[in-house]
């Protein structure tokens, strides 16, 4: 399944779920210093004449990823099946090898924004992950805890036309401290974090499952940790 007519025309609508906070003041800052900024790989592919969305590494808005968690392996997924408590939205979890469709993940605009189809995606860019097979969105709130660990709950939440700020994440390269290289482009194999950008808390995955090995996905702490660490595995545009 490619992208759907909603998809295409990256349309918003303003109808959410009752989990909506403020945005966190700083992130929302950082999430306009660095736009406009120059990938210098890219403007040689642009100038080259070869840059393009079907054969390149570049993320893009529209493209189909899977996402690995970097310090198992396992693969972030979702399934039409709900958590029996908390939010008791659709379940969110990492799991092994090899993908399959329900690995795939849509990056779309953030709630809110409008973008155009296969524009390249800046660090620092505010982006929804729209889950492929059940088309609902990676989603978190700060008022309910996960079902193993009691970090904060990530489920999947709304559809095609259905979101809100709670789908944001903010797309930035993995540190250890405070001081961010968000200069160039997102790529296939870039070691990331996907911030809460509601929240501030960082999509963190680690050993532990929820049943059948599916592994445990949260929201928890500031994302310097390895359990933090994500990267595209695979990427297809339609």
């Amino acid at each position: 399944m490619g992208l759907t007519g909603v998809e295409e025309r990256i349309m918003t609508d303003d109808r959410h779920d009752s989990n909506l906070g403020r945005f966190a003041n700083s992130l929302s800052n950082n999430v306009s210093q660095y736009e406009g900024q120059s990938s210098s790989a890219y403007q040689r592919q642009q100038e080259q004449g070869i840059c393009n969305s079907k054969t390149d590494s570049f993320i893009r808005f529209g493209s189909h990823i899977v996402l690995k968690h970097n310090a198992t392996g396992q693969l972030l997924s979702s399934h039409p099946v709900n958590y029996r408590a908390g939010s008791k939205q659709q379940e969110v979890f990492a799991c092994c090898w090899p993908p399959d469709e329900g690995h795939y993940w849509i990056i779309l605009p953030a709630f809110g924004e409008k973008r155009k189809v296969a524009d390249v995606i800046s660090y620092n860019t505010p982006v929804r992950l729209r889950h492929k097979i059940t088309r609902r969105n990676l989603h978190s709130h700060s008022d309910v805890a996960s079902p193993k660990t009691n970090q904060q709950e990530v489920t999947c939440f709304g559809d095609d036309q259905i979101s809100d700020i709670n789908d944001n994440w903010l797309v930035q390269r993995h540190s250890y401290t405070n001081n961010y290289d968000n200069s160039g482009y997102w790529m296939v194999n870039d070691v990331i974090t996907l911030r809460h950008i509601q929240t501030g808390a960082t999509l963190h995955s680690h050993n532990i499952t929820l049943y059948d090995d599916l592994q445990e996905v949260t929201c928890f702490g500031p994302g310097h940790e390895d359990n933090d660490k994500w990267s595209v595995e695979i990427v297809d545009f339609p």
